[in-house]
């Protein structure tokens, strides 16, 4: 067993018992390697990554492999998910380097006197193939190459580093502000690679694009957008997820969604389920069935979140990061059937109707097997059987049961049960959002034991950490953590008014903007000063699988800043937004949540105040919802609370109930009379049309 064998993140746990020398990162593999003059070898990757498996059995478990990788370097694994941070500099420096997109597993050959790379790559095979070299004549190589060109590569090194500070200049404090023009450029955009057969945009992969639904449904209530626009809009969002809930990208026994499809139709995917991508999705089509109705959106956020919940959810009231792409080395082998398992395991009439439905009467779909996927709609299944759609929705449901059955019978994949912050804080959204819509109680009630366990565990002595105490790398949160936190307390809100966490709220805002803000240049940095081993901190204001965090910060800002009467908070929002101006112009495709919180910027979302007794809250509450559905924010402050903001506190009633609409801010003057209130919600309703 290697030092690995110490640590609690599982991939590295995967790696403990190479042959390998491997260090976690610390200070004290970087000065080993300094000491003895070698190179930093660091290996970057994540549990449920299946060519980090490859290169594990195919190198790291290999003994003439690892012989070489301990004789001439200092060997280093790290768990991408743990140390966001170095995982984004170094993929940023393969970008630089190489001038394409990287992946993982990322390796990267490292001078430990300057931390900079020298020389990058990702995937290497035992031999040589698809057009790479062998991983060990790489080794040599790179070996070979370091000690005779040390200057080059001191040189080199900074060249990278004044690249990477380069791609920040476009920051400019005086830009203009932004304006409607950005919107529209960017919907306009999304039209020119919109895929209008399959939904979602561009070609394979296809990933679930979250952050492009999320800104077409913000898009349905801004006023400056016509109707034809709208409907377009409406056509672009419902038409992807629908098609990535009927095909392969989504898990018809289970639920879930799987994290991309390798082809452009959404029906093989990489067999990887990962929290983060789940947690979004439930709440796009929590929204969506809040604007369409389709009662198919409510099975899929019912199904995703049950999931959640009974694989997902930890004896911690957190929720676990990913699951496995891989079975005993093999992608997918949990998930995928031969025609003759599926129909000796069910009844006659049961096979018919899955055969049909899932297409098993065609040829294969994932090499000699199947994974389902919906080819002919249940209804005309049905009406060809002259069954009921009823009838012949319980017989495809007792034959999923069956099959999920057997299915657990097999060998499962991996668990990743490290419990990440800024995740957790994402899924406490989508919850949040999900509960508000079905009006759900258990989802309610899920997000709001989750948010207590984060703030218990993950947030300790006025600081937010990356994981709770018991994890083996102590490390605090990112700006990501602390956005996405900030954001989960602002939904909860929603759900049941808390004072404490309005506070936490506030209190991790501050620290947010004192650890991560750059006073002088505009926009927040990636990590703090407290975060050890960089050899620069990143700005980033581009989205990945998760939003950025610089777009979530602002956002979270201008809330907070509006409900709490905090000018401070609103006015480091706005420069942020004026100084990425320019650049999201330019860079539309990478920066649509920032072009979400714009829309909000440029029309403050309505946010509705109610004080008063607990059973009239409620009904006001709900009646608010089901007019107005997401289109407003909605507090209901119990009479009974006292520990308030002045900008809350100024909002007193008398007699039952009052409600306040405020819009920036601007607030309404007080509705007690529930007839009034009625007719206002109507005429706001009609008005967002």
């Amino acid at each position: 067993m290697n030092l690995l064998s110490r640590e609690t993140s599982p991939y590295l746990l995967q790696h403990s018992d190479n042959p390998v020398d491997w260090f976690p990162w610390s200070e004290e593999a970087i000065e080993k390697a300094k000491q003895e003059s070698k190179p930093i070898l660091l290996s970057i990757g994540y549990s449920a990554c299946h060519w980090c498996h490859v290169m594990a059995h195919e190198s790291f478990e290999d003994i003439e492999t690892s012989e070489l990788m301990n004789k001439f370097f200092v060997n280093i694994k790290l768990d991408r998910e743990e140390r966001p941070d170095l995982d984004k500099i170094y993929q940023t420096s393969y970008q630089l380097l190489t001038n394409q997109a990287g992946g993982w597993p990322l390796t990267v050959f490292i001078n430990p006197d300057t931390l900079q790379p020298f020389f990058v790559g990702t995937y290497f095979p035992k031999v040589s193939r698809y057009g790479l070299p062998s991983f060990k004549e790489v080794l040599g190589g790179v070996y070979h190459y370091f000690n005779e060109n040390r200057a080059k590569i001191q040189a080199d090194g900074s060249a990278i580093k004044k690249s990477l500070l380069k791609m920040e200049e476009f920051l400019d404090t005086e830009s203009k502000e932004p304006d409607h023009g950005l919107v529209m450029n960017l919907f306009t955009n999304l039209q020119e690679y919109f895929d209008p057969e399959n939904g979602g945009f561009g070609s394979a992969p296809k990933f679930p694009p979250c952050h492009k639904i999320d800104f077409l449904i913000r898009l349905l209530s801004d006023q400056e957008v016509g109707k034809k626009d709208k409907n377009l809009a409406f056509l672009m969002a419902d038409l992807t997820l629908k098609t990535m809930a009927d095909r392969g990208l989504y898990d018809h026994l289970e639920g879930g969604f799987f994290r991309y499809s390798v082809d452009q139709k959404w029906e093989i995917p990489h067999f990887e389920k990962m929290l983060y991508d789940n947690a979004q999705l439930i709440r796009l089509y929590a929204l969506m069935h809040m604007t369409s109705n389709n009662p198919h959106y409510k099975e899929v956020v019912l199904s995703v979140s049950g999931w959640m919940a009974d694989k997902m959810l930890s004896d911690h009231n957190l929720f676990y990061s990913a699951i496995d792409a891989d079975t005993d080395q093999e992608e997918g082998g949990t998930y995928v059937w031969s025609d003759d398992e599926i129909e000796k395991l069910l009844d006659p009439d049961e096979y018919l109707m899955l055969r049909q439905h899932f297409g098993l009467d065609q040829a294969n779909n994932f090499e000699h097997s199947f994974h389902l996927q919906i080819k002919r709609k249940l209804a005309d299944v049905a009406s060809e059987h002259k069954l009921s759609l009823e009838a012949a929705t319980q017989l495809k449901q007792t034959a999923l049961n069956k099959l999920l059955k057997a299915r657990e019978i097999r060998v499962q994949p991996a668990i990743d049960k490290k419990l990440l912050t800024g995740i957790n804080a994402l899924t406490i959204s989508g919850l949040s959002a999900c509960a508000i819509a079905l009006n759900d109680e258990e989802l309610k009630s899920t997000a709001l034991e989750c948010m207590n366990s984060l703030l218990l565990l993950n947030y300790r002595d006025g600081v937010l950490y990356t994981q709770p105490n018991h994890a083996s790398n102590e490390v605090e949160g990112f700006l990501d953590d602390y956005a996405f936190t900030i954001n989960a307390i602002m939904h909860t809100l929603e759900l049941r008014w808390n004072s404490e966490y309005l506070t936490a709220a506030l209190r991790l805002a501050s620290r947010m903007i004192d650890q991560f803000y750059d006073s002088q240049n505009g926009g927040f940095y990636f990590s703090s000063e407290t975060h050890q081993g960089l050899f620069h901190r990143s700005k980033n204001f581009y989205d990945d699988a998760t939003p950025s965090g610089n777009a979530v910060a602002a956002k979270v800002l201008l809330r907070l800043g509006f409900l709490t009467g905090k000018p401070d908070f609103i006015d480091i929002a706005e420069q942020m937004l004026k100084t990425v101006n320019a650049h999201m112009k330019s860079r539309l495709d990478a920066t649509t949540s920032l072009n979400t919180v714009v829309m909000e910027y440029l029309q403050p979302i309505e946010v509705v105040i109610l004080r008063g007794s607990k059973n009239d809250l409620k009904l006001w509450q709900t009646h608010t919802r089901k007019t107005l559905k997401r289109r407003t924010i909605c507090y209901a402050i119990p009479d009974s609370v006292s520990d308030l903001p002045e900008s809350l506190s100024v909002k007193k009633f008398e007699g039952v109930i009052v409600a306040y609409i405020c819009r920036g801010f601007s607030c309404s003057k007080p509705i007690n009379d529930f007839k009034n209130y009625q007719e206002y919600l109507t005429e706001s309703s009609a008005r967002a049309q």
